[in-house]
């Protein structure tokens, strides 16, 4: 859900904008993201890895984008809750399947 909300973000900024390093790195990140959820969802061998890596460049992405453009201490704190319950839940998620 963070994904698609955050591709539609730099959709929206993309319009704006046009296409800036926000927009595109935005894209980029949360296009990544869902595909770690993808990868989640089908119970992929290293889901837990992608989805890890994932949110941490979505988390990056939204700090240097609130930093950039002088954004609000709420959208800091949102991202960083966010993903600590994406980590946790990822974390404690599905058990791999025993070889």
């Amino acid at each position: 859900m963070w994904a698609a909300i955050g591709v539609a973000s730099a959709i929206g900024a993309a319009l704006a904008e046009g296409a800036s390093a926000n927009a595109v790195s935005g894209l980029l990140a949360n296009a990544l993201l869902g595909a770690g959820a993808w990868l989640a969802f089908i119970n992929a061998k290293r889901w837990r890895l992608v989805v890890l890596i994932s949110v941490g460049l979505v988390t990056l992405q939204r700090y240097t984008a609130v930093i950039g453009y002088g954004g609000a201490t709420y959208a800091v704190i949102a991202a960083t809750l966010a993903l600590a319950g994406i980590v946790g839940a990822t974390l404690i998620g599905v058990t791999p399947k025993p070889r």
